[in-house]
């Protein structure tokens, strides 16, 4: 089955190929940015929210162009005790509404002690299923929080520890995992993409630090290409008379007409090359009528 990957956050487009009209589409959502320190206090921001999930059929009429977006990870919280901002969500669009969407995680609370972002809810997501993201940890006075884990066809998004550094894990099937807090100055660390929640910023003295961007969400796109008809290997022609022949084969498999397409003798007795006369004929049989 051929694909399509995207996972470069911003507009994508894609063209299906001849004979495809329909596709699956699987969206992973971005994650949000954790949260920032400033350069009072000792102690960890919360770490940012993972991505969400969602998978579906869309409609789509070959040659034709459609479009959506891979998300962008939420902001970093800045260093004065910002927090993250939303990771944007990721999408693709078929023929009219027909979309697959999915959301972006919360951005980590800045600050001592800031909460973990939310995990991508599914309020807002569109699919035949979709799934929610993880939550990203809470920071705290000897560490900060680590991020929330991007769902996955099979899994949501797993939710960071509430009570050390350890970050939630990817859900299973593609999502992304959520980054690990930590516990020595630091910006903190990114998540795994597709949509795996960053850390907190973690400061214990000197100067102050930012949190970690979040990272991207991700869409595959899978189709297949139909098979053409099988051959007709059985067509047999008959003169009747001198202005007409009768035809008549087997119809090939999975075909629900055919195209016959007749030379035509010039009046100097050459023959010439297919012209644009045919008939749809749809079963055995048929008589096809000379132009003489």
């Amino acid at each position: 089955m051929p694909t399509v990957t995207f996972t470069t956050p911003g507009a994508v487009d894609w063209t299906p190929p001849a004979g495809v009209t329909s596709a699956v589409v699987k969206c992973w959502g971005s994650s949000g940015g954790s949260g920032g320190r400033n350069n009072s206090g000792s102690g960890g921001a919360g770490g940012g929210g993972g991505g969400g999930y969602s998978v579906g059929i869309i409609t789509v009429v070959p040659g034709n162009l459609y479009t959506g977006q891979v998300g962008a990870g939420g902001t970093a919280g800045s260093n004065a005790n910002g927090t993250g901002g939303t990771g944007t969500d990721t999408f693709f669009t078929g023929v009219g509404t027909n979309e697959v969407r999915a959301k972006g995680g919360l951005g980590g609370v800045g600050g001592v002690g800031g909460a973990g972002g939310a995990g991508a809810p599914i309020t807002g997501a569109k699919g035949s299923l979709t799934r929610p993201g993880g939550a990203g940890g809470p920071g705290a006075a000897g560490r900060s929080g680590g991020g929330g884990g991007c769902a996955g066809d099979l899994q949501d998004g797993l939710a960071a520890s509430s009570t050390n550094t350890t970050g939630g894990a990817g859900g299973i099937a593609g999502g992304g995992a959520g980054a690990n807090g930590i516990t020595a100055n630091g910006a903190g660390t990114a998540g795994t993409a597709p949509g795996g929640g960053p850390s907190g910023a973690f400061r214990s003295s000197g100067s102050a630090f930012t949190g970690i961007a979040g990272s991207a969400g991700k869409i595959i796109i899978d189709y297949t290409i139909p098979s053409p008809p099988g051959a007709i290997n059985d067509l047999v022609a008959t003169a009747n008379g001198n202005l007409r022949i009768d035809l008549t084969w087997t119809a090939a498999a999975d075909a629900t007409t055919h195209r016959v397409q007749r030379r035509v003798k010039s009046s100097g007795g050459a023959v010439g090359g297919f012209g644009s006369s045919s008939s749809e004929l749809s079963s055995s049989g048929t008589i096809l009528s000379s132009d003489g």
